[in-house]
């Protein structure tokens, strides 16, 4: 069963990301971007440019490239979603990401726990099927928990990956602090579905989708800054992206080939109609307000807990739920009070 959930697991991981990421990041910087000219690391002492540096080295810049999404540390990077530098000590860095890393920990370990006392809530997976009951019995709001505890599983686990992964470098004396901003922006912050995205998700793939939608912009010659271009440009961004995790489905197994995809292209839909039902709400003079923004809340909270399941359903079929933690506070502490 264990080698079973980690195949799986780790087939999505490297076709969603190891494939997808670098695949959309190799494909702009290579043809939307001339690199070698156009990019450089801010604090690299060296001003020569990168095309006349030894070749050991252009392989090393290529590589913090491709494997460097977000840019951060460059002229390029998407500065005003990444947190600004860390201001303390190091010493006082470590601490901050320690509790970072405990917090996401827990995190996951809440929707572990969840997941395994409510496997019926889920489709049937095809290891152990016995667990399944029909979903029509299942509530609404039970299916909406279900989805957010898949996905927090998944938004708890990258984050430790990057929490321990910045630590580990900083320590080998191979990066500075500055150069992991947390891969998650504020969830306060997401009080549209627009700004969930593009604010509050991890910006992994926001500079190479921006690229490609300016790109079929001007292909179809849309003028920019126009209400159309920014349509565009949604709709493609998020084409991509489902087509970067269809890569993940295909890797789990040909049955699962696209399944990943109407959850992202639904959002770009919810967008559209949200940015819709903006522009008319401030035509009539609407403001934000706390009661406003709460409001929003409220909708991403419906939206997230209506489609995810749409993502989260065949990851439990192929039961593609991560791997376990090893200890876990909440079965060990909280569960036997209860």
């Amino acid at each position: 069963m264990l080698a079973y959930t980690w195949s799986h697991d780790a087939n999505y991981g490297t076709g969603s990301t190891l494939f997808g990421l670098i695949f959309a990041g190799t494909t702009t910087l290579v043809l939307l971007t001339d690199p070698m000219n156009e990019v450089r690391y801010v604090r690299d002492k060296d001003p020569s440019p990168l095309a006349t540096r030894p070749l050991h080295r252009r392989v090393w810049i290529a590589a913090c490239l491709l494997c460097n999404l977000r840019c951060v540390g460059t002229n390029i990077q998407v500065t005003k979603h990444l947190t600004a530098p860390f201001p303390g000590s190091r010493r006082a860095w470590y601490i901050r990401q320690g509790r970072r890393f405990l917090s996401a920990y827990l995190v996951n370990d809440i929707c572990e726990t969840w997941i395994g006392l409510n496997r019926h809530v889920y489709p049937p997976s095809l290891v152990a099927p016995a667990t399944h009951v029909a979903l029509q019995d299942v509530k609404i709001w039970e299916r909406a928990l279900g989805g957010f505890a898949l996905t927090g599983r998944i938004y708890a686990t990258m984050a430790m990956d990057n929490i321990a992964l910045s630590v580990i470098t900083v320590a080998l004396g191979m990066y500075s602090p500055e150069d992991w901003p947390a891969l998650f922006g504020s969830i306060s912050q997401a009080y549209t579905i627009r700004r969930f995205w593009g604010y509050t998700w991890h910006h992994a793939l926001q500079r190479h989708l921006r690229a490609w939608g300016i790109f079929v912009v001007r292909a179809l010659r849309i003028p920019r800054g126009t209400r159309l271009s920014s349509l565009v440009q949604l709709h493609v961004a998020f084409l991509l992206s489902g087509l970067q995790h269809a890569l993940g489905d295909l890797m789990v197994g040909w049955r699962y080939t696209g399944r990943s995809m109407p959850f992202f292209l639904l959002n770009g839909v919810a967008i559209t109609i949200e940015d819709l039902f903006l522009t008319v709400a401030r035509s009539l003079g609407a403001r934000s307000t706390p009661a406003t923004k709460l409001l929003g809340y409220v909708w991403v909270v419906l939206w997230f807990g209506w489609s995810a399941p749409l993502l989260v359903d065949w990851m439990m079929e192929a039961d593609l739920n991560l791997i376990s933690l090893p200890v876990s506070p909440t079965k060990l502490l909280v569960l036997p009070v209860l």
